[in-house]
């Protein structure tokens, strides 16, 4: 084998701090929301499934191939985001449902998200 290729094995992956999963996944919710707040323009009804596809882009920002255990990760990322995700629709089930809304449950299970995926790459 190439030495390049073998030193490439040979590395473990990058573990990820809190702060920079937390940016990342923070990125990925701007640009979703961004994104279909302008086909909410042209669409209103488009709005009406974006509450899945909002917590989809923070986490596809979240996970890079060069982080230590990324698939690992991105999938426990993945379940405790819809945990909390599907604990924010119970608590305000009563509530009007709006693209706020949407945006705000987003928002909070894409930070639980974010910290277990830290977590995750930064384990031995």
């Amino acid at each position: 084998m190439h030495p390049d290729v073998v030193a490439e094995q040979a590395q473990p992956g990058l573990a990820v701090s809190g702060g920079a999963a937390l940016h990342r996944a923070a990125t990925g919710l701007g640009v979703s929301a961004a994104m279909f707040a302008l086909v909410g323009l042209v669409w209103r009804e488009g709005l009406e499934g974006a509450f899945p596809l909002l917590l989809g882009g923070s986490l596809l920002w979240l996970h890079e191939s060069d982080d230590r255990h990324h698939t690992s990760a991105a999938l426990a990322a993945g379940a405790v985001a819809l945990a909390v995700v599907v604990g924010v629709a119970v608590l305000f089930r009563h509530a009007p449902t709006d693209f706020s809304h949407d945006v705000a449950g987003a928002a909070v299970g894409a930070m639980a998200g974010s910290q277990v995926y830290a977590a995750v790459t930064r384990r031995a």
